[in-house]
């Protein structure tokens, strides 16, 4: 769909099934519908993708600032080069951020969310979440850390052995813990102690 802006809607009337849609070039609009989907916005463009029932999978793909948000249903949601947004809504979903600036809202549900690289804000929702930081993470807020309930998960690649090993790297910043990783990486933690990071942590 190479236009200004093309509108893709495949909703109960139209297809209760598993639709493969590619937006191409341009602003697009695509509706996913009923059914497991795949939607991916293209290369370019402002893309807005709604996965609505089922399990989707939707991909911003490309530069531009892409608005996706999985509906109802187990998603997986991933967003590209550009200053994305990302809604998981209801259900168990894992959302990706991409290189911009994204921010990511899981929803209701028991989600995933990895900023990827960027400055990022994330927030779990409603649901016992896990939060990913990776060495390939630059700067990521998390919003609304449910202390004993959710989790925050440092890649393998950092290499610390034991939780306290990551604390190490965390300094009380008023409200908030912030930590500083030795590649420059900075993951910020809203309304929290280290304290009560301590048992929240895998590494």
């Amino acid at each position: 769909m190479d236009g200004a802006v093309a509108r893709l809607d495949f909703g109960p009337t139209a297809a209760d099934g598993g639709d493969v849609i590619n937006g191409g070039e341009g602003d697009d609009i695509i509706h996913g519908g009923a059914g497991d989907d795949r939607l991916n916005g293209g290369a370019t463009g402002n893309d807005r993708l709604y996965g609505e029932q089922g399990n989707d999978r939707l991909d911003g793909g490309g530069s531009g600032s892409d608005r996706l948000s999985g509906g109802y249903g187990n998603d997986w949601i991933r967003g590209g080069s550009g200053g994305d947004k990302l809604w998981g809504d209801a259900g168990a979903d894992v959302l990706r951020g991409g290189g911009g600036g994204d921010r990511l809202s899981g929803g209701p549900g028991h989600d995933v969310l990895l900023g990827g690289p960027g400055t990022d804000l994330l927030s779990g929702g409603s649901g016992r979440d896990t939060f990913v930081f990776e060495p390939t993470s630059q700067r990521d807020t998390i919003r609304d850390f449910q202390d004993d309930y959710d989790t925050i998960r440092l890649a393998e690649a950092f290499g610390f052995a034991t939780p306290a090993e990551a604390l190490a790297f965390a300094e009380q910043r008023g409200a908030d813990v912030v930590f500083t990783f030795q590649g420059g990486q900075e993951l910020t933690i809203l309304d929290t102690t280290a304290a009560a990071l301590s048992d929240d942590l895998i590494v």
